[in-house]
């Protein structure tokens, strides 16, 4: 419901946004609207809205960049939610294994 209600009331602050921007001012005033922001709001808000989101992507973007670990540090190997691999237990050939990260020793004796 209150969705709904929500849905229908943000329609309708559209639709009237809408006619504020492009009714003439004085089709306004001969309606008996006489008090209502400057037609300058109409543009400058949602380009305010685009750059201010624009902006928060790319603030967004770098923190991301600054809290990575550089790629020679230890952590982008291990860390305290890496899983050891346990082979303690007797698994059947058809059972699928465990999830476990590949230690860094494997994956150079691999790759190289």
């Amino acid at each position: 419901v209150y969705g709904f209600v929500y849905w229908i009331a943000t329609f309708l602050g559209y639709i009237l946004y809408l006619l504020w921007a492009f009714i003439p001012e004085s089709v306004l005033s001969n309606l008996g609207v006489h008090y209502y922001p400057s037609k300058y709001w109409a543009v400058a808000i949602p380009v305010y809205l685009i750059v201010c989101i624009m902006f928060g992507l790319v603030v967004y973007f770098c923190i991301n960049l600054i809290i990575t670990e550089p790629l020679e540090s230890f952590n982008t190997f291990k860390d305290q939610y890496s899983q050891e691999a346990d082979h303690s237990f007797g698994y059947l050939p058809e059972s699928i294994p465990p999830l476990e990260d590949i230690p860094i020793g494997v994956v150079n004796e691999i790759l190289y």
